[in-house]
């Protein structure tokens, strides 16, 4: 019936005035369908949807015609593009629109620290400065710009207060993730225009011209980057979101931004459009520490880009030196926080993450398999793209391939083990490909967007079936669209049932506690909280609310900081402390060691059986409520001179004491003493805290572990009397942080005018230019051989201090003095032997080795981390069931050979090890992944070789790091 419905329905030349019209059998073949789809079961829903598809394209035909449509058909299509990324945009971030803040991971610790500027720095004037809210203290915004809590507390600061703090800062994230949408449209659309010709010059290809839409370029890359799953350390909603990471999302998206406003004002340069690049440029390193780099690497290609495209012969006169004032002027911008975090580098604890050889990266990227999770079809348009853009060879499409190219080599194991930047930056250690990924995506999915509008040009550019061109004649395809539908219908359904698939988690995911059985449990939680805090602060000697809350050997929610938060408590956290990364970390939390900090309460999600201070905590403390998962308990002040209770520990012939804090502009403490003896104070120690006695001498203070775990200061007297204990910013950086807001103010002011500036073009003889151009190479030279040396000086400083480590150990009789002379695999001075050539070899075993690279079995100059520096080793994987030698070149006669090797595996089973001068060989043990040798040149004789044997039956891979090491006479 249905076939015959569609199929042997008589034309409209047979049809005769009594016959039903031809749009009268389509609304009957509509009915039909829809019966079927409400009726006909799972079969039913399958011949529905075939009807309906088979149905649509004369059911919209009409539509279509109208004049309300078709003569704005051209507009419509113009803002198509936008309108389905605000779509997309709206149903994924719709949480954050509403005022519901994610709840997951560091969106804890960040809304806690967004509260400590709104409502404790920023009243007494300070953006960065002392916090006592945070353990025993620490410096807020000194490790971390404080840019992005600007941002989610705006809502907050800007309403007074009438919005509250959870509604802004979930705005906040919303106002981040558009700007990186925006900027990444923005990159992607600039390439596209200009990759087409804007104006379209004779040269440019006609269906490129023609077909290529930026904004389509822009909607695709925008949406790539929105559906991006992310992983650890990737970006991504993993990362971004979920994990909560967000200020190297606003980072990256400031410094994408900046590379279109860039070109936008050397094209057309005015105030506006300088200040506007600067700010953005500027305002990606206040951001993020990551800022800097990616911030540096672009002031590098601007000028490269433009002389090898020749770009300079069309832009405006002194474009170089337009780009010039930007990048000095955004340095101004951030001038004062980046003078702060050098100085507060030593502070920080940071550790490397796993590195990738440039090698892998660059086929993954040819392969379209860079990231570890991301869709599939991104990969292929990726490099799409980067194929059209080099065929074309414009300025800001070069600008993105160089970047992404020298994002790669910066990010990979050739950044050290090549060119060796952390020996001339010794923070580079942390800048790895996982973290460079959250600024290289935004210029990747740039480039698959463009590679997308290619795509989409080319497809509407082929001839449809009815197309005269096609040579077909026009009929009626009812017949066939109806096959087509029908077997299109079932996968149809499918997608329709489940089309979370096509989004699967973490896209999407805003872990937000409203609509959840959270939302209940956080509630009761911050009453209770609020509960406890009247109840401390109506007591004879009101306290302030103090919340442990634990981590080490806990669960790995954090929403529970949002009620500590809004209860204005203070907080204790043990253990590493993201988005923070203070190096004075609490250790402890036995109960004598919480009432030090003023501990007042406790939240902990599982048993305290960890170790004997949670064992002791358990049985002190009293349980005021359970939340769910979380327990609530409360930490009594403890028994009349107990140690520890009153917040300070002394030593020594100490009467009269008294500690005093104030807090004033910054912070005070006065610590009085009628005797000889020393004071230890739970207060972060930082360099920026002074001590001058009351006699006006100044007293050093030093770092200590009160109650063997708790971050604190000792504060000696030799005598008795006051010390005052201040905290300051130094006036060099209160200068660079004036000099920054200076900047701010006057860039913001110079965008009102938008008056084309011009610099007079100047002409200089074939002399003058060739001089230029040698003084150019001779400074380059300069500081080429200026970085070599600085380099060899910091590879000895990284080894002096393994050889003083060995030398004050067991390792060597005492009193033998040693010095570096080389390190052995910076130097390429070995040879490696395998018993297997195949490094893929499977033979010997049952696994097929899927996945196998040749590549990765050879062995290789790699890194290992011995804190604090990164040390270049040999990687070498030791064959299963097989033999492996390190031969030593570089060693001479009277050299000692000192080093340690780094495992990959879980332990060092099966796999023994026999250093030069050895008669037998031992079998590495223990649970450290680092093991340290040291041979003296007496044992070694005239050896020189390490060999290794595997008895295992699968590959175990190693690092060597090896140094010579000669007698300092």
């Amino acid at each position: 019936m249905l076939f015959a419905v569609f199929v042997l329905r008589p034309t409209d030349e047979d049809r005769g005035p009594t016959r039903i019209p031809a749009r009268a059998w389509t609304w009957l073949a509509l009915g039909v369908a829809v019966l079927v789809l409400v009726f006909g079961g799972q079969l039913g829903r399958w011949i529905g949807f075939a009807l309906v598809l088979a149905l649509g394209p004369s059911l919209a035909a009409p539509l279509v015609r109208l004049p309300m449509i078709a003569d704005r058909r051209e507009q419509i299509g113009r803002w198509l593009p936008l309108l389905l990324v605000l779509g997309l945009a709206a149903a994924l971030l719709g949480d954050l629109a509403l005022g519901r803040p994610p709840a997951s991971r560091d969106h804890g610790i960040h809304y806690f620290q967004t509260k400590i500027l709104v409502d404790e720095l920023i009243p007494h004037g300070q953006l960065i400065g002392f916090s006592d809210r945070l353990n025993t203290g620490y410096p807020f915004g000194d490790s971390y710009p404080v840019l992005g809590y600007l941002i989610t507390g705006a809502a907050n600061l800007l309403s007074f207060g009438l919005i509250s703090l959870r509604t802004s800062y979930a705005w906040g994230l919303l106002a981040i993730w558009a700007l990186a949408l925006a900027a990444v449209w923005w990159l992607a659309s600039t390439i596209a225009r200009e990759l087409r010709g804007e104006p379209i010059e004779d040269a440019t290809p006609p269906a490129l011209a023609e077909l290529l839409d930026p904004r389509w370029a822009g909607a695709l890359a925008a949406i790539a980057w929105l559906i991006d799953p992310g992983a650890s350390r990737e970006g991504g909603w993993n990362y971004l979101m979920f994990h909560g990471v967000w200020p190297q999302l606003l980072s990256s998206a400031l410094w994408i931004a900046s590379l279109p406003a860039t070109w936008v004002a050397l094209r057309r340069p005015s105030p506006r459009s300088l200040g506007f690049a600067a700010l953005l440029l500027g305002a990606s390193v206040l951001a993020h520490p990551f800022g800097m780099l990616t911030a540096a690497t672009s002031a590098v290609g601007w000028p490269l880009v433009l002389w090898a495209t020749g770009a300079m012969r069309k832009l405006p006169a002194g474009q170089i030196r337009w780009g010039l004032v930007i990048h000095a002027l955004a340095g101004l911008v951030c001038l004062g926080w980046v003078v702060t975090f050098l100085a507060s580098a030593g502070s920080m604890a940071r550790s490397p993450v796993p590195w990738k050889p440039l090698g892998a990266l660059a086929t993954e990227l040819l392969a379209g398999e860079l990231f570890r999770d991301y869709r599939a079809w991104v990969g292929p348009l990726t490099v799409v793209g980067m194929i059209v853009a080099i065929r074309r060879g414009r300025a800001m499409a070069w600008l993105g391939l160089g970047l992404v190219c020298a994002l790669l080599v910066l990010g990979s194991e050739a950044s050290i083990t090549v060119l060796r930047l952390d020996l001339v930056v010794s923070s580079f250690k942390n800048l790895q490909f996982p973290r460079y990924s959250i600024a290289l995506k935004p210029v990747l999915y740039a480039f698959a967007g463009v590679g997308g509008a290619v795509l989409v040009a080319r497809l509407r550019a082929i001839p449809d079936r009815d197309h005269p061109a096609a040579g077909a004649e026009r009929g009626r395809p009812i017949a066939g669209r109806l096959i087509a539908s029908l077997c299109l219908a079932p996968l149809v359904v499918g997608i329709v049932d489940d089309a979370g698939r096509l989004v699967p988690r973490p896209v999407g995911g805003v872990e937000v506690l409203e609509g959840s059985p959270h939302a209940a449990v956080e509630q009761a939680l911050a009453e209770t909280l609020v509960a406890e805090a009247e109840l401390l602060a109506a007591e004879d000697e009101p306290r302030p609310m103090t919340v442990a809350f634990l981590r080490l050997g806990m669960g790995g929610g954090t929403y529970p900081l949002f009620a500590i938060t809004d209860a204005d408590a203070k907080l204790v956290m043990d253990g590493h402390i993201p988005a923070v990364n203070y190096k004075y970390q609490v250790r402890r939390r036995g109960p004598g060691a919480l009432r030090l900090m003023g501990v007042t309460h406790v939240i902990y999600d599982r048993p305290l059986t960890r170790s004997a201070d949670d064992k002791r905590l358990a049985q002190t403390v009293e349980v005021v409520g359970e939340f769910g998962v979380w327990t609530l308990a409360r930490l009594g002040p403890g028994a009349e001179g107990e140690a520890y209770v009153n917040g300070y520990v002394a030593s020594g012939e100490l009467d009269e004491l008294g500690v005093e804090v104030r807090r004033e502009f910054e912070a005070r403490v006065v610590v009085e003493a009628g005797g000889r003896g020393r004071v230890d104070l739970p207060i972060g120690p930082y360099r920026k805290w002074s001590a001058v006695r009351d006699d006006g001498s100044t007293l050093e203070l030093g770092a200590t572990a009160l109650a063997r775990g708790v971050p604190g200061m000792k504060v000696p007297f030799a005598e008795p009397g006051a010390v005052t204990l201040d905290y300051r910013t130094p006036a060099r950086e209160r200068a660079a942080m004036w000099v920054s807001l200076i900047s701010i103010v006057l860039l913001l002011g110079a965008m009102v005018s938008t008056r084309e500036l011009q610099l007079a073009e100047r002409h200089q003889s074939r002399r003058v230019s060739n001089i230029s151009w040698g003084l150019g190479l001779a400074t380059f030279a300069v500081i080429l051989t200026g970085g070599y040396f600085r380099q060899e000086r910091k590879l000895a400083d990284t080894w002096a201090r393994v050889v003083a480590d060995h030398m004050s150990s067991a390792r060597l009789a005492s009193g033998r003095k040693l010095r570096f002379r080389q390190d052995l695999v910076d130097a390429g001075a070995y040879t490696v032997t395998r018993s297997t050539t195949d490094g893929c070899d499977g033979t010997l075993g049952k696994d097929a080795m899927a996945g196998c690279m040749q590549a990765d079995g050879r062995p290789r100059k790699a890194m290992a981390f011995r804190a604090p520096y990164l040390y270049r080793c040999l990687r070498v994987r030791v064959p299963a069931r097989g033999t492996l030698d390190i031969e030593l070149e570089g060693l001479r006669e009277g050299d000692d050979l000192a080093g340690f090797f780094v495992r990959s595996g879980r332990n060092f089973d099966g796999l023994t090890l026999r250093m030069p001068g050895q008669a037998e060989p031992y079998a590495p043990a223990g649970q450290h992944k680092r093991q340290h040798f040291h041979v003296t040149a007496e044992a070694r004789g005239s050896a020189n070789t390490i060999e290794l044997r595997n008895e295992l039956g699968h590959d175990q891979n190693l690092c060597f790091a090896l140094a010579a090491v000669e007698k300092d006479d």
